[in-house]
């Protein structure tokens, strides 16, 4: 991945912070397709739609999704809502930006927002996405 490749550098990080909770069976993927991804599994993407901070300053505002999907027919609503409770946890500790900065060389987050949840059910599939403005730049801030 290129020092610049900040889309990678996010969906990466977030990978490896869902990736730490060990949960059994689930699938952790990374990029903008998730077509064909064996279920369950967690998709971590990033579409770089973000505006630069300051100018110049190579610090941007990405938009990133994590999303947990389950099968309505190999799990319970139950199951699902406790894997998606671990992978929110992960995601909304208070010490995230310092996780997702320690994950990736290179790298370095300043804050992490919560844009919102997502919910659907489709294809017997539940479906659950935490929306995230993650700001950060390609360097190493000591």
């Amino acid at each position: 991945m290129g020092a610049n490749d900040l889309e990678s550098k996010v969906e990466e990080a977030l990978a490896s912070v869902v990736t730490a909770q060990a949960l059994s069976g689930l699938n952790v993927h990374t990029g903008l397709d998730e077509d064909n991804l064996n279920v369950p599994y967690v998709i971590c993407m990033c579409a770089g739609q973000g505006e630069e901070v300051l100018r110049d300053s190579g610090t941007f505002k990405l938009e990133a999704v994590v999303k947990v999907v389950s099968s309505a027919d190999d799990e319970t609503l139950a199951e699902h809502r406790s894997r998606l409770a671990t992978v929110r946890d992960s995601i909304m500790d208070s010490g995230i930006a310092a996780t997702l900065t320690a994950a990736v060389s290179e790298f370095h987050v300043y804050d992490v927002e919560l844009a919102g949840l997502g919910a659907e059910f489709e294809d017997r599939k539940y479906s659950n996405s935490l929306e995230l403005n993650v700001t950060c730049c390609a360097s190493d801030i000591g």
